[in-house]
């Protein structure tokens, strides 16, 4: 054994086994399970593993008698639906790295225009475009992202998107000697991630899908979408 290998062994035999094969039991999910034993509960499981979850894994996944459920193509995580006595005996495979609730999502641009002072500075009497607040009104802003869903109402195409270029499709991008090829006016370019729409929403969502509450820094401005792609 070399060096760096004993010491690995030595630290590893020095933590706890808890730290050593970390496991995530979520808290949340545990409590659900505990006030509704029988009840099935929205659950994510990660497992060990690079690709996608494995078929002895979806089977042992089975012999639970868990069987509704989503499988992602790329990594090993499961969405299932199981209750107590199900969920407690796949945590103890030794290849179940966590059980997590499917919590619901919590929009948070509210508090983000909070933050930045956007509230307060379309509320500001002392600072008026005509008489109106700061809005971002006249203004136009290219999101040039994964594109943008104007079907979603706080984008509507093409009155607030008010032009949306799927340029992804755009040949002359990869060569100068291929034609351009991107298409205009088209309603919904975010066709790979949802990354631009979610941007474009902060940039200049008009608010329209929550009553005003969760609108962008400049709802008042018309956007430009242009779909270049999507990378992570």
């Amino acid at each position: 054994l070399n060096n760096k290998t004993v010491l690995s062994v030595a630290i590893a035999c020095a933590l706890p086994a808890s730290m050593v094969n970390a496991k995530t039991f979520d808290k949340t999910l545990a409590d659900a399970l505990a006030a509704s034993p029988l009840e099935l509960q929205q659950v994510i499981v990660t497992f060990e593993g690079k690709g996608p979850a494995t078929t002895e894994q979806i089977t042992a996944l089975e012999s639970l008698g868990i069987t509704g459920g989503v499988s992602l193509r790329n990594v090993p995580i499961v969405g299932v639906l199981a209750n107590k006595q199900q969920v407690e005996a796949l945590y103890q495979r030794d290849d179940v790295v966590s059980v997590w609730n499917n919590d619901p999502l919590e929009l948070e641009n509210h508090e983000s225009t909070q933050i930045t002072g956007v509230q307060a500075l379309q509320a500001d009497r002392d600072i008026r475009i005509n008489g109106m607040p700061v809005s971002g009104k006249g203004i136009g802003v290219v999101v040039n992202d994964s594109g943008v869903d104007g079907t979603h109402g706080d984008l509507a195409f093409p009155d607030h998107v008010v032009q949306n270029v799927l340029a992804q499709v755009n040949l002359n991008s990869y060569s100068g000697i291929l034609p351009i090829t991107y298409q205009e006016n088209v309603s919904n370019t975010d066709i790979l991630g949802g990354h631009g729409t979610h941007v474009a929403g902060t940039v200049g969502g008009n608010g329209a899908k929550s009553g005003g509450l969760h609108a962008g820094v400049a709802p008042g401005a018309d956007i430009i979408g242009y779909g270049s792609g999507a990378g992570l």
